[in-house]
């Protein structure tokens, strides 16, 4: 144990001694509960990880055509993560891509196996304010994922190139109102993201 653990053990103990030498009764189970949450905190601190932008690996957009087009021999090459509302992800999206929400991606914390198939995992936005997008891969790179990268340009460079997007038949997203500068990937517009299907 590190002595962080082995100090939290000792305070504990003292407090436990002090506490039975002023006539307080504290019974040793109690104190073992303590130090149990004590230490998962302390081990779960240890292991929080500073993700920052710095840490974020780029693609441009050669490199990701490339990629979705070597799926057809190879399917495991590469996943796409679209981070946006279910709405705005059924209305509009790149070619196979999937949708892993951050509330969603927040609930867990060990990585998962469908996820771990594939070679690279590639998050994009709407566009270069990529706001969700920058969370989701920094969560990714949190839960220790090989190989995330980052597609600033997002659904609106991949269209500029005359690429094919697709959608869910029936899916409509409502244009913003008239005067709403607010872009795609902001909190702000978010407000449409419901809560995940169970």
């Amino acid at each position: 144990m590190g002595s962080d653990s082995l100090g939290f053990i000792s305070v504990l103990q003292g407090l436990w001694a002090a506490g039975s030498f002023a006539g307080y009764a504290v019974p040793m189970n109690k104190v073992r509960v303590l130090a149990c949450f004590g230490l998962t905190a302390l081990f779960l601190g240890a292991c929080e990880t500073n993700i920052t932008d710095k840490d974020i690996k780029p693609i441009e957009l050669a490199e990701l055509r490339a990629m979705v087009n070597e799926r057809a021999k190879n399917p495991d090459r590469v996943v796409l993560i679209d981070p946006r509302s279910r709405k705005r992800f059924e209305a509009e999206r790149l070619p196979g891509a999937i949708n892993l929400r951050l509330p969603d991606l927040n609930k867990v914390r060990k990585r998962d196996p469908k996820l771990e198939e594939f070679s690279t995992l590639v998050v994009y936005d709407a566009d270069r304010s990529a706001i969700l997008a920058r969370s989701v891969t920094k969560k990714l790179l949190e839960l220790e994922y090989d190989e995330v990268r980052l597609f600033f340009g997002g659904i609106r460079e991949w269209k500029a190139a005359g690429l094919e997007t697709e959608s869910t038949p029936g899916a409509e997203l409502a244009p913003p109102p008239a005067g709403d500068a607010t872009p795609e990937g902001t909190p702000e517009s978010q407000a449409d993201n419901e809560p995940a299907p169970k």
